[in-house]
């Protein structure tokens, strides 16, 4: 049996958010996200008054080879391959919606320290990336400016609902306050 339980994970969240260092990490996010509203994705019909949950995934399957020169990519852009994946997706976001400013999502693992990493149950909270895509840079130039954002939020990683509720952000019932759309990297 491991020797943290879940009990144990919400714990230390609940203690861990009343902290100063969240509190700065919140003040660090509120400068960050100034100005910013949720990339709206071009709709079909409207939103129902309620989130329903019915809407769809694309996922995304990348063949072997694909993902090999991706890695190439990143190496020589001194990157990840989440980072290049990331700043792709932003500049497909910018090309959809024709804005600069993108906001997105992305899911965090919140098992922090050690004695977390075998907790069953659902540790994950999603964190916001904003790039400014302004179509003018080269790609290798976007990754690093993904670069950037990824490693400034999760170094400032709060849980999303302590986050919401510390920038006061309106809630609607109808999608997510900070951002309508998220990447999530699943390897397989």
């Amino acid at each position: 049996e491991p020797e943290a339980q879940y009990a144990d994970y919400t714990t230390w969240q609940r203690e861990w958010v009343r902290r100063p260092e969240v509190a700065a990490r919140i003040e660090r996010w509120r400068r960050r996200l100034a100005g910013a509203a949720p990339t709206q994705l071009p709709l079909d019909h409207q939103r129902p008054t309620r989130q329903r949950f019915v809407g769809g995934t694309i996922p995304l399957t990348i063949p072997h080879t694909t993902v090999k020169g991706l890695r190439q990519v990143a190496e020589a852009a001194d990157g990840t391959l989440f980072r290049v994946l990331a700043a792709a997706y932003a500049w497909w976001l910018h090309l959809y919606t024709e804005s600069n400013d993108v906001v997105f999502g992305t899911p965090h693992d919140m098992r922090r320290w050690g004695d977390l990493s075998a907790v069953a149950g659902y540790c994950v909270s999603p964190v916001v990336l904003r790039c400014d895509v302004s179509g003018q840079e080269s790609f290798t130039e976007l990754v690093g400016r993904m670069g950037r954002v990824v490693a400034d939020a999760l170094s400032d990683v709060v849980p999303f609902e302590t986050l919401v509720a510390a920038l006061g952000v309106s809630r609607d019932p109808r999608s997510n306050p900070l951002f309508q759309t998220a990447l999530a990297l699943q390897p397989p």
